[in-house]
C-alpha cells in the first residue's frame, strides 16, 4: 500500500511535469490541493510542496505566490492560525503581485479576527479593499466587502456591517454570483437580530433561501439560511415552524459530518425549546451540543453552550446541575483570563528589562555624545550652508523652468492666432467662392435650363436629358455652395444645419447616414458651431473618399459644459497612427487645438472606425 501511494505522490506528478509546462503543472497540483482538501492533510501538505519546489525552481515568483495564497486558505480552514499568518505576512511583505499582497492582507484580517484583534482585522481588511480597487479587481473588492461585514458583525458596529454586506451583494449580483450573494444575504439578516429587528431579518434571510433552494447542492448556503430561519421564526413564536426549518438544517449538517454544524442544529434545537418553555428538552438538546463541540476542539462553542446549560437545568429546577455546569463556566472563563493576564504580566517584565538595558546605554552614550557636539555644531554648520545652496538652485532651476512655460505658453497662443487667422481666411475664401458658384454659375445654370426648356427640337428625348443635366448641374452647384457657405448655419444654428447636410448627402445616395443630437445649447459661439461643422464635414468626406462605407452615424452629446462628438461608419478601417495622419485628420486635429479637444480614432480593418471628440465649451 505504501508502494501505491509513492508512485501516487511522486511518479503521477512527475508525468504530469513532462506532459505541461511549469505554470500548467503547478495548476494541477493546486487543483489536486482542492480535491484532498482538509479530507487528507498529508496528502495535500505535499502538493503543496511540490507546487512550490517546481515554482522555485522554474523561478516563477508570481506562480510562487500564488501557492502560497492557496496554502494560507488550506491553513486558515484546517485552524492553523500561526502557519497561515506567516503564510498571510509573506504574502503582505513580497512586491512581486499587488493582488497576492491584497490577499495576503485580507486573510491576515480574517485571521486577526479570530484573535478578537478586531481593529487590526479592519485595518488589514480595508488595505486589500484598496488595493483591489487600485486593481478594479471586482472580485477581490466583493470578498472584501464582505470581510469587512463580517468583522464589523463581530465587532457589534451592526449598521457598518450592513453598509459592507450590502456593497458586496450589489457587486455579486452584477456578476450573476448567486450562491455568493445567498450567503452575504444571511450574515446581512444575521445584522438585525441584535436590535431586535426580526422582520428585517426574515426578509434578508428570505433571499437567502430562495437562492439556497434554487442551488440545492450549495451546503453552506442551505445550512446558513435555515438555521436563520429556525432561530427567527422561534423569535416570533412559530416554533413548528422554527422546528421544521431546522430539520432542513439537520439533513445538510448529516450529510456533510462536520461537527460545528452538528453542533449547532443541536444548540438551535435547544434554544427553539427554552421559547417553548420546555426547559428539560433544552437543557439535554444543550448538553449534546457541548459534548460535540468539547470533542471536536471548538473551544469558544463549548463555552458558550456550558452557559446555555447551566441556564436551562435552572429553569427546569435542576439547581444542582446548573450549579455544576456554572462552575465548569466559571473555571473555563479563569483559565482563559489566567492566561490574558500571564501574558500581560509577561509583557510587562520585558518592557521593565528593556527598560533597564536601555537606561544603562543611555547613560554610557552620554559622554560619548558630550565629547561629538563640538564636532556636530561644525558638521550641522556646514550641512545648513549646504541645505541653503541646494535650496538656491532648486529654486533657480524653478523660475528657469517657469520661463520656459511661459514661452512655451506664448508660442502657443501665437500659433492659435496664427491658426485662427488661417481659419477665418479659409472661411472667408469659402464665403467667397460660395457666393460665386450661387450668384454666378447658379444664375447661369438657371438661365441656360430657362432657354433648353424653350428650344423646338426634334427629338423630345434629347431635349429632356439636356433639362435634366441642367438641372442636376444646378442641384450640385448650390448643393457645393451651401458646403462651402452653410446658410442654415449662420441663421438657425448647429443642430438645423447638420440636419441639413445629412439630408442633402442621403439625397446624392454616397451613403447613407443618421444623426441624432443629445441636449445641444443653442447659444454656442457661432466661431464654434462652424468648427464643431466642419470637422464632421471633414470626417464624412474622409469617410466618403477611403472607407467604401455603406452607412455613418454621428451623435452628439452635450452635458454641462462639456461636448462629444461621436462619428462611426461600416467601411474599411485603417491602421491609425497618432504621429502620422493625412491632411484631413490634420485639418481636424488643427480645429480641436483652438478648443483643446482631444480626439480618440479606433479603427479594425473589418469593423469600420470610429471616431471619439471631446472638448469643453467656453465657459
Amino acid at each position: 500500500m505504501k508502494k501505491v501511494i509513492y508512485v501516487f505522490l511522486v511518479v503521477f506528478p512527475q508525468i504530469l511535469f513532462a506532459q505541461n509546462t511549469p505554470e500548467q503543472a503547478i495548476d494541477a497540483l493546486l487543483d489536486s490541493t482542492r480535491q484532498s482538501n482538509i479530507k487528507d492533510v498529508t496528502k495535500t501538505n505535499v502538493y503543496f510542496t511540490k507546487a512550490k519546489q517546481l515554482a522555485r525552481q522554474e523561478k516563477l515568483e508570481a506562480s510562487y505566490y500564488k501557492i502560497l495564497k492557496s496554502e494560507v486558505v488550506f491553513n486558515s480552514v484546517l485552524g492553523n492560525n500561526e502557519r497561515a499568518m506567516n503564510l498571510a505576512d509573506s504574502l503582505i511583505d513580497q512586491n512581486v503581485s499587488k493582488f497576492y499582497k491584497a490577499n495576503g492582507y485580507l486573510e491576515k484580517g480574517i485571521l486577526l479576527s479570530r484573535t478578537t484583534n478586531l481593529a487590526a482585522a479592519i485595518k488589514n481588511a480595508k488595505a486589500a479593499l484598496v488595493i483591489f480597487e487600485e486593481l478594479e479587481d471586482q472580485k477581490g473588492a466583493t470578498h472584501a466587502f464582505k470581510i469587512l461585514g463580517n468583522i464589523s458583525y463581530m465587532n457589534n458596529s451592526f449598521k457598518e456591517a450592513r453598509h459592507y454586506y450590502k456593497r458586496a451583494i450589489n457587486y455579486m449580483l452584477k456578476d450573476s454570483s448567486m450562491e455568493a450573494a445567498g450567503n452575504t444575504y444571511t450574515n446581512l439578516s444575521r445584522t438585525f437580530e441584535p436590535t431586535n429587528e426580526i422582520d428585517s431579518a426574515i426578509y434578508y434571510n428570505n433571499k437567502a433561501k430562495k437562492i439556497a433552494l434554487e442551488f440545492n447542492h450549495v451546503i453552506e448556503l442551505k445550512f446558513g439560511a435555515f438555521t436563520n430561519d429556525a432561530d427567527y421564526q422561534s423569535k416570533i413564536g412559530n416554533h413548528e415552524a422554527a422546528l421544521k426549518a431546522l430539520e432542513v438544517a439537520k439533513g445538510v449538517a448529516d450529510t456533510t459530518a462536520i461537527p460545528s454544524m452538528i453542533g449547532t442544529v443541536f444548540q438551535i434545537r435547544a434554544v427553539i425549546y427554552a421559547n417553548m418553555n420546555q426547559f428539560e428538552r433544552a437543557a439535554i438538546e444543550a448538553e449534546n451540543a457541548y459534548l460535540i463541540y468539547a470533542d471536536n476542539g471548538h473551544e469558544a462553542q463549548a463555552n458558550q453552550t456550558i452557559n446555555l446549560i447551566r441556564k436551562f437545568n435552572a429553569k427546569s429546577g435542576n439547581y444542582k446541575k446548573a450549579y455544576q455546569y456554572l462552575d465548569m463556566y466559571v473555571k473555563n472563563t479563569d483559565s482563559l483570563n489566567q492566561l490574558s493576564y500571564e501574558k500581560s504580566l509577561s509583557d510587562l517584565r520585558f518592557k521593565y528589562e528593556t527598560a533597564e538595558k536601555e537606561l544603562k546605554i543611555i547613560e554610557q552614550n552620554s559622554e560619548i555624545l558630550k565629547k561629538e557636539t563640538e564636532k556636530n555644531r561644525v558638521i550641522l554648520i556646514a550641512f545648513s550652508l549646504a541645505i541653503i545652496l541646494v535650496l538656491l538652485i532648486v529654486v533657480y532651476v524653478q523660475n528657469i523652468k517657469s520661463q520656459n512655460q511661459k514661452i512655451a505658453f506664448l508660442e502657443n497662443e501665437k500659433e492659435n492666432i496664427a491658426l485662427k487667422s488661417l481659419m477665418a481666411g479659409e472661411e472667408k475664401e469659402r464665403s467667397r467662392i460660395a457666393k460665386e458658384l450661387h450668384d454666378g454659375i447658379g444664375s447661369l445654370l438657371a438661365a441656360s435650363k430657362m432657354h433648353a426648356s424653350k428650344l423646338e427640337l426634334d427629338n423630345a428625348e434629347k431635349k429632356t436629358m439636356l433639362i435634366n443635366l441642367l438641372d442636376n448641374a444646378s442641384k450640385e452647384t448650390r448643393r457645393i455652395s451651401h458646403n462651402l457657405l452653410p446658410e442654415s448655419l449662420m441663421n438657425k444654428g448647429l443642430d438645423v444645419a447638420l440636419h441639413d447636410f445629412i439630408i442633402s448627402l442621403n439625397e446624392s445616395q454616397l451613403i447613407k447616414t443618421e444623426y441624432e443630437s443629445v441636449n445641444l445649447s443653442i447659444n454656442l459661439p457661432q466661431s464654434t458651431q462652424l468648427t464643431i461643422y466642419r470637422i464632421i464635414q471633414e470626417l464624412l468626406n474622409n469617410i466618403i473618399k477611403h472607407s467604401e462605407a455603406t452607412e455613418a452615424f454621428i451623435q452628439l452629446q452635450q452635458h454641462d459644459k462639456k461636448l462629444i462628438i461621436t462619428v462611426e461608419d461600416n467601411g474599411n478601417g485603417f491602421s491609425y497612427d497618432n504621429s502620422k495622419n493625412g491632411i484631413g485628420l490634420q485639418n481636424i486635429k488643427s480645429r480641436l487645438s483652438l478648443l483643446n479637444g482631444k480626439m480618440e480614432v479606433d479603427s479594425n480593418v473589418t469593423l469600420g472606425t470610429s471616431v471619439y471628440i471631446e472638448f469643453e465649451l467656453e465657459k
